[in-house]
């Protein structure tokens, strides 16, 4: 199940395509898709032939649009491309403003390749729509979602670490001490007193060496590990909204997180899960959301 859609876009004179780009981000945010779309301009020292090539052999390109008829270059040329890199299922949507669809269709016909979609200028914004429709449909099922839960959310959950570090070396003593107690008061929660684990937990002068040692590792759940990373910026003062954002991570108060989607995707069964187009972009609007939220936090954005 996607996040992005990385389109290539083909034509001599891109300004007019501008409108069509714009439908197309708008289309696949709908889904809760970012879409990528790359523009190559045609120009007539048949350069784009070497440029098309380049992206052909990016395996994560999702689709290509292009304009059948250009200088110097045609749709035979680019399938010719196409079929050498091995991209045979590559969808591509041909247009043209000089040919009729039936006309462009016997063309294209001619080629034998799967995945490829025709259509005149006239209704580009439409096929566009309709092939990312049916593409989308397929590839968001239980088995898709299920991964890009588990592995957003465990890139979320190593970001808490980068957060947590990043923060703690800037933290006062003070804070520092708050943190140790409200850690040593979560593991002595879930264990008995008499645990071994809890009779082990570090003083505050080995506090620190332990969380390199252990914060990532399976003596900390990633609920731990966001509630003190959460902890440590409200006690240091942080960006309000920020925080709030963070919070979402693991709280109900909009729906259901995305900490409790990656474990019903963990524990369930695929026969006892089910989601409605809704709920597939909500999946992916709040990863999109953490994962912007802590680039912020980390001064990435």
């Amino acid at each position: 199940m996607k996040l992005y859609y990385n389109i290539v876009w083909v034509d001599d004179d891109m300004l007019s395509t501008k409108t069509d780009r714009e439908e197309v981000k708008e289309i696949l945010n709908e889904y809760g898709i970012r879409a990528n779309i790359q523009t190559l301009v045609a120009l007539p020292d048949g350069s784009i032939q070497t440029m098309i090539e380049d992206y052909l052999t990016d395996h994560k390109l999702e689709m290509l649009v292009i304009d059948y008829q250009m200088p110097t270059f045609n749709g035979d040329q680019l399938v010719k491309k196409i079929r050498e890199h091995n991209q045979i299922y590559l969808p591509i949507i041909f247009y043209s403003s000089a040919d009729s669809e039936r006309v462009l269709f016997d063309k294209v016909s001619k080629l034998k390749l799967d995945g490829v979609y025709i259509t005149t200028r006239r209704f580009l914004q439409k096929k566009i729509k309709d092939v990312i429709n049916s593409l989308l449909k397929k590839e968001q099922t239980i088995t898709q979602a299920r991964g890009l839960l588990m592995d957003s959310v465990s890139e979320i959950d190593a970001n808490f670490h980068k957060i947590f570090f990043d923060f703690w070396g800037k933290s006062e003593d003070e804070i520092k001490k708050e943190i140790h107690e409200i850690l040593k008061g979560i593991v002595k929660s879930k264990t008995r007193d008499t645990d071994k684990k809890f009779k082990k937990f570090p003083d505050i002068n080995s506090f620190e060496n332990h969380l390199k040692e252990k914060f990532l590792t399976s003596d900390y759940d990633t609920y731990t590990r966001w509630r003190i990373t959460l902890k440590l910026l409200e006690l240091n003062g942080h960006n309000q909204n920020e925080i709030n954002i963070l919070k979402e991570f693991a709280t109900k108060s909009n729906g259901i997180s995305l900490n409790d989607w990656r474990n019903d995707f963990a524990h369930k069964s695929e026969e006892k899960l089910s989601l409605s187009p809704a709920q597939y972009k909500e999946i992916r609007s709040k990863i999109h959301e953490q994962r912007d939220n802590n680039d912020k936090i980390l001064g990435v954005l």
